[in-house]
């Protein structure tokens, strides 16, 4: 069995922080250490980490159950943004989402034939990205991530 690479179990540690701050909302660094099981130190510079890379954002502070107030954490919707392609046989609709999954920007391109190449189509949807970021006035530097969703077997 091999050895986990520290920058695997730093990868997994990352996503259980981010998935927990996402289904809470807002929490503090101590409710997500007990959460996830992480120790307090792992959480700590995670979320400093996610907070200077711009992902994480520090809200107000919450109750004391006694010592000072916990800062509470929550997701910054525009720390990241994805991109979302749906082909259909009539169009490709593209969306723009933020790192809250709330949509930004839209575009649908038309498709008028019933039958394109994969090169045609590979084409179209790099045209209907093109289109949608330029409206949005996005830049390819602001996307982390595209998903294509293609219906059928």
């Amino acid at each position: 069995m091999p050895v986990a690479n520290r920058d695997l179990i730093r990868a997994i540690n990352r996503f259980e922080i981010l998935h927990t701050i996402r289904t809470s909302g807002r929490i503090s660094r101590v409710d997500i250490a007990k959460t996830t099981g992480l120790s307090q130190a792992s959480v700590t510079g995670i979320t400093a980490d996610l907070i200077h890379e711009g992902m994480l954002i520090e809200k107000e502070a919450g109750e004391s159950i006694g010592g000072r107030r916990p800062m509470l954490l929550a997701l910054n919707p525009n720390g990241a943004f994805a991109l979302g392609v749906y082909l259909s046989i009539y169009q490709i609709s593209v969306v723009i989402v933020n790192f809250e999954a709330a949509i930004v920007a839209t575009y649908v391109f038309p498709l008028d034939e019933l039958y394109y190449s994969p090169e045609d189509i590979a084409d179209r949807i790099a045209q209907a990205i093109h289109a949608c970021m330029w409206q949005a006035n996005f830049s390819k530097e602001q996307i982390s991530g595209i998903g294509i969703t293609v219906p059928g077997l």
